[in-house]
């Protein structure tokens, strides 16, 4: 069924059916039996197209064509800012859309849609899944529980209520794709080249896209972020976490556990922040774990780590490795670094070291005010109150405590052949 000019025509089985659009602005065909098709041609107007299995619909201004009893429907758009939406079955349902053509399939239907700018698809039964393609140009892809939208230049492909959704990007232009995830939990994995988002209602992934953000949305959702072979930076504050790389960026917000991993290579660096209220950081070679209210956060298998108290109580609890570790505290930092990994931890109220096996050493520094030291034959704790300042050393081969204000004290109990005190301390 097309329109060219002045006449309508309709070929049914070869024979050709010509009406003046004068006269008719509307035809009807029934199918009845057998396994039929129709093709509705548009014209360089605006044209919609409504598919439902057996059934369909090209309507413009001034003229309708519609089909029953139909099993397979070709449409070609044929110039004009054209719309198609095609419905799903009671069965399981597979939609594509790619710029220009898209298609559709369940049991006992098929759709094939040509030439067509804006393809809305619609599920409400069964297992359903979509497939969305971007454009050669510059894409935006958004999806939730209920929607999911890719956007191009000249290009509108939606996919509504399906049980999964991918979306996928050739690599051209700029794309970006943001997901909101459901009410419940979710689980999130994303990779510089695929972001997945699953949970009891739905799964949707996008790939290949240049920039992802992924939004929790509620529920206890779990995220892990993986890097490339290059080098990366991993960025996490409670409620937004970052992973950026080579031509990549992942953001995930409102998300109460994040994990990124370094295991690709490169020479990665993680910087992890604290909430509002006290939090505990737990840093070793292997991983560093940040765990608040409402908050867990690990880098695994990064080359540096920073992490940063900005408000609350704090702890850093740092771990060294089984190589010869080294130790610098600061009122205002402490770091721990062995060839094959850097831990900084920085603001933080009390620092808690291990030196682990090794030969292991340690610098560590008073405080602008007075301080006071405490050493024993297993460990020694340098402190002020006021400030406050803590740091608590264990098994490291050689500490040495650097004092310079003349107010300082030092209590020594047993036997302590680490300990080397520098500057002022007076014994109490």
């Amino acid at each position: 069924i097309g329109t060219a000019g002045t006449v309508h025509a309709v070929i049914v089985n070869g024979t050709t059916y010509n009406y003046s659009t004068a006269d008719v602005d509307e035809i009807r065909f029934d199918g009845a039996g057998g396994r039929d098709t129709v093709t509705f041609s548009g014209t360089p107007a605006d044209d919609l197209f409504l598919l439902q299995p057996t059934a369909g619909t090209m309507t413009r201004t001034g003229f309708k064509a519609s089909a029953a009893n139909v099993e397979r429907f070709i449409v070609f758009g044929n110039g004009g800012t054209d719309a198609a939406q095609l419905y799903d079955g009671p069965g399981d349902d597979a939609l594509e859309i790619r710029p220009g053509r898209a298609t559709m399939v369940g049991p006992g239907y098929s759709y094939e849609v040509n030439s067509v700018d804006f393809v809305h698809g619609y599920a409400f039964t069964g297992n359903d899944r979509a497939d969305l393609y971007d454009t050669a140009g510059d894409d935006t892809f958004a999806a939730d529980a209920n929607l999911a939208r890719l956007a191009g230049p000249g290009y509108l492909a939606r996919a509504k209520r399906f049980d999964v959704v991918r979306a996928f990007s050739a690599g051209s232009g700029a794309d970006s794709a943001d997901i909101t995830g459901a009410t419940g939990d979710d689980m999130i994995r994303t990779t510089p080249d695929s972001a997945e988002v699953q949970n009891a209602e739905f799964s949707i992934s996008a790939y290949s896209f240049d920039q992802v953000t992924i939004n929790g949305n509620g529920g206890n959702d779990v995220a892990q972020l993986y890097d490339s072979a290059g080098d990366e930076l991993f960025i996490a504050r409670p409620g937004r976490s970052t992973l950026t790389g080579p031509d990549y960026a992942v953001t995930v917000n409102d998300v109460g556990t994040v994990h990124g991993y370094a295991t690709a290579g490169g020479v990665d660096a993680a910087q992890l922040y604290d909430t509002a209220g006290n939090d505990t950081f737990v840093m070793t070679p292997d991983y560093t774990r940040a765990i608040g209210a409402g908050y867990m956060v690990r880098a695994k298998a990064f080359d540096y780590v920073h992490t940063y108290s900005l408000s609350g109580f704090d702890t850093a609890r740092m771990s060294g490795s089984s190589r010869n570790d080294n130790l610098m505290a600061t009122p205002e930092y402490s770091r721990l670094k062995a060839p094959g990994y850097y831990l900084r931890a920085k603001f933080f109220e009390r620092v808690e070291a291990d030196g682990g096996a090794g030969n292991d050493t340690a610098t560590v520094y008073d405080s602008p005010g007075v301080d006071h030291l405490e050493a024993g034959p297993d460990s020694m704790l340098l402190q002020n109150p006021t400030l406050p300042y803590y740091v608590w050393l264990t098994r490291f081969e050689k500490v040495t405590a650097r004092g310079n204000s003349p107010y300082n004290t030092k209590h020594v109990e047993g036997v302590v052949d680490y300990l080397i005190a520098k500057g002022s301390w007076t014994d109490v």
